[in-house]
């Protein structure tokens, strides 16, 4: 099974996929039960993809990448965790499985197919390592810039000993 949702790093936009192998039955069984699902529209797939292109463009950009950063401290939100909650699919704690359960239109599935014949392994690797390094430099500068207690109390203690015995 593969999720291709927005937070993915190979997105299609929304949807996923699963391997049957060998097994007619089963899959039968699971493109009927797919088949009765209400549809994904064009429109939905259309205001998605909108929505996201908004999204990519802000986080992009100097000054909209100001504003969600100013936006996700006024939520109390690490900078990550506030661009996923904007791009997920569902909101924590909702029944989301339901929201899962489209028919995907055409335009949806073209995309999907688009995506995994296109696939670039080299880019893929790419877009993983940019993504792990500016993970450790976010989390490397966070913590330079908001020490923990037990180094704030060191460093108090240590200029406290330094000013008793007058080397300060």
């Amino acid at each position: 099974m593969f999720s291709l949702g927005t937070i993915k790093i190979q997105t299609s936009v929304y949807g996923g996929l699963t391997i049957i192998r060998d097994d007619e039955e089963l899959h039968s069984r699971m493109r009927s039960i797919q088949e009765s699902y209400p549809a994904y529209t064009p429109a939905m797939l259309r205001k998605r993809a909108l929505t996201l292109m908004a999204l990519y463009y802000f986080i992009n950009t100097g000054r909209g990448n100001k504003a969600f950063l100013y936006a996700a401290k006024l939520s109390g939100k690490e900078r990550e965790e506030f661009y996923v909650s904007l791009s997920r699919g569902f909101k924590p704690g909702e029944a989301f499985i339901t929201r899962f359960r489209l028919n995907p239109c055409a335009a949806l599935l073209s995309f999907i197919h688009h995506r995994l014949v296109t696939f670039d392994y080299k880019e893929f690797d790419e877009s993983m390592r940019k993504y792990f390094v500016s993970l450790f430099v976010t989390n490397y500068y966070s913590m330079l810039l908001t020490p923990s207690p037990k180094l704030v109390s060191w460093f108090q203690a240590t200029r406290l000993e330094k000013e008793a015995s007058g080397k300060f």
